[in-house]
């Protein structure tokens, strides 16, 4: 059983707006954060309870730290139900998703205006990016057509759901459908569309649905606040009733501490995370992104995904030349290296954070597939190196088993030889009685004899 704590204040702690990314000037900033706090004591006087505050890690990203410490099994923040967004079912793609959150504005403008706490809360569109906000000049700091065609695709299906131009978008689903329904719908643009997608898709959470058990994206006030982390100290739930969406410690917290809690295992390696979601895990040594693993490809589920890059393990990197080659052949398309990407960032000429943030994920990248490629060497080494010791010893044994049959051979040559000649076996000698136990010279008899010259 959750056990709920007690009722928790709510402090908003001041952000330096020189460390929080694309959010604008200070009093942008102080807006930011009226909007924040007005949005807790609305979710708190709607029957929520919030148990951190919002603030900024260590990297400078917006993040919830705890104000209280939490044993594992406590419930630290609580969102009743009647105060989220239900989108939709999960199978819709975000486009879709976000023209039904853009007509709930118009189907069901009382619900909308009472949300205006968390709406107002949200990031700006200068704040939110990610596959489907991309713009062209980033496009190439991808250094990679497979990504540079995922953003396209996803573009092109942001045009046909906006258009309604393409069979392959059921018709009730697109922004034309939405203004038949609700003429004044008309006024909203491809950039509005652009900006809620990216919200849907980065910000939602899937959930089975109470009622139809089908399994829905909702978007939860102040849940969507927390940051990802593999190693999370929180998971977020839904009830069994489905009326509150809770957020439960999984670990000891303390006063502090950052919330965090784990987004899914698919965005695991970094080119999933950044099209996703664009951040880049700071782990180290860095994964191999997916499009990277054999047989991989950022457009597959990665929630199967090997647990680790072990050279030889099970579902790791297979140990052979062809392998090394194929990592090789990937690293060497990229049109600057690992330092020169470094420099870039180092000199302070980039600024744009997406670009900054872009240019950290080829960096990490390359990294992992140079680290890799050294493991992989490393393996291909020492395998070559047991093969030519077992080869050594294989070879020693095969000299020494040649030997003994050589001398077995010889001996049963001369045995044979003995036989044809007719010479009979010698019967054991018995001791001589009072025979002396000191050794005596030998005497030598010389003998002759036919039978004696034929051996």
């Amino acid at each position: 059983m959750w056990r709920l704590t007690a009722v928790l204040s709510v402090v908003i702690l001041v952000l330096r707006h020189d460390m929080v990314q694309g959010q604008g000037g200070e009093e942008a900033q102080i807006q930011r954060q009226k909007e924040r706090l007005d949005m807790a004591a609305w979710i708190q006087a709607n029957g929520g309870k919030m148990g951190w505050m919002v603030g900024t890690n260590l990297q400078g990203v917006r993040g919830a730290v705890a104000t209280h410490s939490y044993e594992p099994g406590d419930i630290i923040s609580v969102v009743p139900r009647n105060i989220t967004f239900d989108l939709g079912p999960q199978e819709w793609t975000a486009p879709e998703l976000a023209v039904n959150l853009m007509g709930s504005r118009f189907a069901h403008p009382a619900k909308w205006k009472f949300m205006a706490p968390y709406i107002q809360g949200l990031p700006d569109s200068t704040a939110l990016y990610g596959k489907y906000t991309f713009i062209q000049e980033h496009v190439g700091l991808l250094q990679d057509e497979r990504l540079a065609d995922m953003v396209y695709r996803m573009r092109q299906w942001l045009e046909w759901v906006f258009t309604g131009e393409n069979d392959a978008v059921p018709g009730e689903h697109t922004v034309p459908a939405l203004i038949k329904a609700f003429p004044d719908a008309a006024q909203l643009t491809f950039s509005d569309l652009s900006y809620w997608t990216a919200l849907v898709d980065m910000y939602s959470f899937s959930f089975e649905h109470p009622v139809n058990k089908n399994f829905h994206r909702f978007l939860v006030p102040a849940m969507d606040m927390v940051n990802h982390e593999f190693d999370a100290n929180t998971e977020v739930r839904i009830t069994r009733d489905g009326e509150l969406f809770a957020a439960r410690a999984l670990k000891p917290i303390k006063a502090g501490e950052e919330i965090t809690h784990r987004y899914s295992w698919s965005i695991e390696r970094n080119d999933k995370s950044m099209m996703n979601y664009f951040f880049v895990h700071q782990r180290s040594p860095p994964r191999l992104c997916a499009a990277d693993l054999p047989g991989g490809s950022v457009w597959d589920d990665q929630e199967q995904t090997p647990p680790d890059d072990d050279v030889g393990s099970p579902g790791g990197i297979p140990v052979s030349k062809e392998e090394a080659e194929r990592l090789r052949a990937i690293l060497g398309t990229f049109p600057t290296t690992e330092d020169e990407d470094r420099n870039i960032l180092a000199n302070g000429d980039v600024t744009d954070w997406r670009s900054r943030t872009l240019i950290d994920f080829r960096i990490r990248r390359k990294e992992s597939l140079r680290l890799a490629i050294e493991r992989l060497e490393a393996a291909l080494t020492a395998d070559q190196a047991a093969e030519s010791s077992t080869e050594s010893s294989t070879e020693s044994t095969m000299a020494q088993d040649s030997a003994e049959e050589s001398a077995q051979s010889s001996a049963s040559r001369i045995t044979e030889s003995v036989q044809a000649s007719g010479v009979k076996k010698r019967a054991a000698v018995n001791p001589v009685e009072d025979a002396s136990e000191d050794l005596q010279e030998p005497k030598f008899i010389k003998m002759g004899s036919a039978a004696v010259d034929e051996l």
